[in-house]
C-alpha cells in the first residue's frame, strides 16, 4: 500500500518516505493499508481495479503540504499549501494563495488559475459541492482562521460563505447528504484537538452544530460510505 501512496505521493514533490509525510497523509496511508491488507494478492492482478498512473509533477519543486483541494468537474482543484523553503525545516514557513487545476482526458496537465484565495492558506476543510470546492477554516501566517468560500468550478470569483462559528484548522472533512461535515481540529486555544462538530448545510448558507466526536482528534481521516460518516 506505501508503494501506491508514493506514487501518488510524486504529484506533491518532495516527499519520499514515510517519515517524511505528514500525519495527515500518514492517516491515509494506513487508511489505505487497512484497507487492503485482506485482499493484497488481488492488489498485485492484473484484474484488479486498481491500477495506478504516473501523473504530471505539480509545478512546484517544494510542492505543498496542507492544500484546500477537491474535485471539481471534470478536473482537480488546488490551492494554497504550505512548505518550508530551503534551507528546508530552519526557514520561515511559507503559505500559497495560488489556485492550481490539473484536468485532461488523455493528456494530464498542470493549469495555474488567475483566481487567488482570500489569504495565502492551509489546512483547511474541503469538500465538493454542487459545481464548487467548499472551503472552511484553515490557518494563514496570522493564525489559525474561521473564513469560509467556495472556489467554483469555472474558476471565476471566488464565492464568501458564512463563518464557522469559530476558528479552526487541521480539521478532518467530508461531505455526507450534500453538507460539509467538519470534524475535530484545533482552534488555536484551550486544547490542542477538539470534539467540535461543524455541518454546513447544503444550501451553503448556514453552520450547525453536529454531535461531538467522542474523542478529540485533529489530522484525522474521514470519509462517507454507505450514507454514513
Amino acid at each position: 500500500p506505501y508503494h501506491y501512496r508514493c506514487r501518488w505521493a510524486k504529484i506533491v514533490r518532495g516527499r519520499r518516505s514515510a517519515r517524511d509525510l505528514p500525519s495527515s497523509c500518514a492517516a491515509c496511508a494506513l487508511s489505505l493499508f487497512l484497507s487492503l491488507a485482506t485482499s493484497s494478492a488481488a492488489s498485485s492482478d492484473e484484474s484488479s481495479p486498481l491500477n495506478w498512473t504516473q501523473l504530471p509533477d505539480l509545478p512546484e519543486p517544494l510542492g505543498f503540504a496542507g492544500a484546500l483541494s477537491g474535485g471539481c468537474d471534470d478536473k482537480l482543484v488546488f490551492a494554497g499549501g504550505s512548505n518550508f523553503p530551503f534551507p528546508t525545516w530552519t526557514s520561515t514557513k511559507h503559505f500559497d494563495d495560488r489556485v492550481w487545476t490539473l484536468g485532461g482526458d488523455i493528456s494530464w496537465t498542470w493549469e495555474l488559475s488567475s483566481v487567488v484565495l482570500p489569504a495565502p492558506t492551509a489546512y483547511a476543510a474541503c469538500g465538493s459541492i454542487s459545481g464548487q470546492v467548499v472551503c472552511a477554516g484553515g490557518q494563514t501566517p496570522d493564525g489559525i482562521i474561521n473564513n469560509t468560500f467556495a472556489i467554483p468550478c469555472d474558476l471565476t470569483a471566488l464565492r464568501p460563505l458564512p463563518s464557522m462559528p469559530v476558528p479552526t484548522a487541521f480539521a478532518s472533512s467530508a461531505v455526507l447528504g450534500g453538507e460539509l461535515w467538519v470534524l475535530g481540529g484545533d482552534t488555536g486555544t484551550g486544547p490542542n484537538a477538539t470534539t467540535n462538530v461543524w455541518v454546513l448545510d447544503a444550501q451553503l448558507s448556514q453552520w450547525r452544530a453536529g454531535p461531538p466526536l467522542p474523542t478529540a482528534r485533529k489530522l484525522s481521516l474521514a470519509v462517507v460510505h454507505a450514507n454514513s460518516l
